[in-house]
C-alpha cells in the first residue's frame, strides 16, 4: 500500500501527494518496460540507472519490498553479473508494482 502519510509528511499537502502518485503512475510503466529492454539487451549501465530511478520513487511511496527488488537489480547491474536473475527480478518488480499503477 502506498504510504500517503509518509508522502504528506515529505510534501506538505494532499494535492502534492496526489501529484506525486500521478507522476509515479504515469512514468513507472515506461520505466519498467525500459528496464526489461535494457536487461534483455545486456545494457548494464542503463539497467542500473533505471533501477535506481525506480528505487527512489518507490522509496518515497513506502513500497519497501519494491525498494529491495530495485536495489538488488541496481546492485547486480552495477556488478555486471547474473543477467538471468536480473530478468526474474525485473519481472518480480513489475508484478509488485502493478497494483499501484
Amino acid at each position: 500500500m502506498i504510504d500517503r502519510e509518509k508522502l504528506k509528511s515529505l510534501l506538505g499537502d494532499e494535492s502534492m501527494v496526489d501529484r506525486m502518485i500521478d507522476i509515479f503512475q504515469s512514468e513507472t510503466p515506461g520505466q519498467l518496460s525500459e528496464l526489461s529492454q535494457a536487461i534483455e539487451a545486456g545494457d548494464w549501465s542503463n539497467a542500473s540507472i533505471l533501477a535506481h530511478t525506480i528505487k527512489s520513487q518507490v522509496a518515497y511511496l513506502g513500497l519497501d519490498y519494491a525498494v529491495s527488488l530495485a536495489r538488488e537489480i541496481e546492485h547486480k547491474a552495477d556488478q555486471e553479473k547474473d543477467l538471468n536473475s536480473l530478468a526474474g527480478l525485473a519481472d518480480a518488480l513489475d508484478s509488485e508494482l502493478q497494483p499501484f499503477l
